[in-house]
């Protein structure tokens, strides 16, 4: 168990001083990062928030500090580079997939996908696809 899991605990009450938590966020922002890669829940189009608090013991109120000042993003954005991260192994490692299927396989909406894709790539998935492929 982490040194810091028993400092910010799920319990309000036992949710300590400000000082205290920027003294574990890395420890948390390990622990958060962790969980991200090994469950992969984010790639489920419906993951939220609720769910990274239901799934670590850390007060539900210091998970969005944990991505905004610990990962430097909110959560949203830090679950699309993951998503993003996901849809390039795909296409890295399925040339056989279409863009529509790495999009709903990665929790895209496929109309998202594209320019979010171009947006952290810097090309479009096909292009992505193509350089890679050739």
């Amino acid at each position: 168990m982490p040194k810091c899991l028993g400092k910010v605990m799920k319990n309000p009450e036992e949710a300590v001083a400000y000082h205290v938590f920027e003294e574990c966020l890395p420890e948390y922002v390990k622990m958060v990062e962790k969980w991200m890669l090994e469950s992969e829940d984010y790639l489920r189009r419906d993951f939220k928030l609720l769910d990274v608090s239901a799934a670590l013991p850390i007060n539900r109120s210091y998970i969005s500090r944990i991505f905004n000042e610990g990962m430097g993003s909110s959560f949203s954005q830090v679950v699309k580079k993951y998503r993003i991260e996901k849809a390039k192994k795909m296409i890295e490692t399925h040339p056989n997939l279409s863009v529509q299927e790495v999009a709903r396989r990665c929790g895209f909406v496929y109309i998202k996908f594209v320019p979010c894709f171009k947006k952290h790539v810097g090309v479009y998935p096909r292009k992505y696809r193509e350089i890679f492929w050739d």
